[in-house]
């Protein structure tokens, strides 16, 4: 098999098994990268969704007080994410709905809750 040269973000490579070592993929990622998308610009490069950042929140209400999103309601309130989210729908227990509410309380005297080691 004759060696097929790549350009993968403006560097030249002599063969894909160079390019892929270089970039630490494997030399069947950069064909079927270049089989799907025609290009290899964006092998090897993260994501645009790191963390999630480019979802869209969904702002949150719990009595009086307002969050940007569950996962900011429930860092602030010192609740797990999943906790929180049976509670809006409904399907928490008495103990997971009591702790909340106090939470809420809590947050709503005197702030956010402090992360350990602080």
């Amino acid at each position: 098999m004759t060696p097929c040269p790549v350009s993968i973000r403006g560097q030249y490579f002599p063969s894909q098994k160079a390019a892929a070592e270089a970039l630490g993929v494997t030399p069947a990622a950069i064909s079927q990268t270049l089989l799907r998308h025609g290009h290899c610009d964006r092998l090897g490069a993260p994501s645009g969704a790191v963390g999630n950042q480019n979802a869209t929140a969904v702002p949150v209400q719990i009595g009086a007080l307002r969050f940007r999103s569950v996962k900011s309601a429930a860092e602030q309130l010192g609740v797990s994410r999943s906790t929180l989210s049976r509670f809006m729908v409904g399907k928490s227990g008495q103990t997971a709905r009591e702790t909340i509410i106090a939470a809420a309380m809590r947050f709503s005297r005197f702030g956010p809750v402090a992360e350990v080691g602080q």
